[in-house]
């Protein structure tokens, strides 16, 4: 018979040079590798960002739109928004606060872009009333040919507008985005 002899496993030896690994040189190369990355990658990560902060101050400013119209048709008399560029600020009775919502709630920063609001000719549109019926008010200054309003919120750093229209007299309102939409 024949007798089967297992072979010794052989034990995995340590490495006799123990030096080995990266130098200092490789390690520097990539560290300058990860740091051209990041400093192309950052200004778009950043143009990115403040785009989506004018994208939540557009949203407030739309929410405060149909805030202060549901108001003025649940409450049957006029209702107005007024409207401060200077301080990104908006004053509305629709959430019953007693002072004026700022649009830098959270994390939308004051600074980080600019906030206008024209008529079609690009007047400045310092407010805007609805009547009882949760239309505009005609009675205060605005007249259809002054329609539609663009209240645009752009980023400092880009060119990519976000705006809430006004197109009718009777309260029609919706989004908008890029120059094309958001001028007059």
């Amino acid at each position: 018979m024949l007798h089967h002899v297992p072979r010794r496993l052989t034990a995995v030896k340590p490495d006799p040079n123990p030096e080995s690994g990266f130098t200092l040189f490789e390690l520097l190369i990539v560290v300058v590798i990860i740091a051209v990355l990041a400093a192309i990658a950052a200004p778009g990560w950043g143009a990115l960002a403040n785009r989506q902060k004018a994208n939540r101050a557009r949203t407030q400013i739309l929410q405060a739109l149909r805030q202060t119209q549901s108001e003025a048709r649940r409450l049957r008399s006029d209702r107005s928004i007024v409207f401060d560029t200077a301080n990104n600020t908006l004053d509305y009775p629709g959430d019953g606060a007693a002072g004026p919502v700022s649009l830098t709630q959270g994390d939308v920063d004051a600074d980080v872009f600019d906030f206008t609001v024209q008529n079609q000719a690009g007047e400045v549109v310092p407010e805007i009333w609805f009547s009882a019926n949760g239309g505009l008010d005609i009675d205060r200054g605005i007249a259809a040919e002054d329609l539609p309003l663009y209240i645009t919120v752009t980023p400092q750093n880009s060119a990519a507008d976000r705006c809430v229209i006004v197109r009718s007299l009777i309260g029609g309102i919706d989004f908008g985005r890029g120059a094309a939409e958001c001028e007059g």
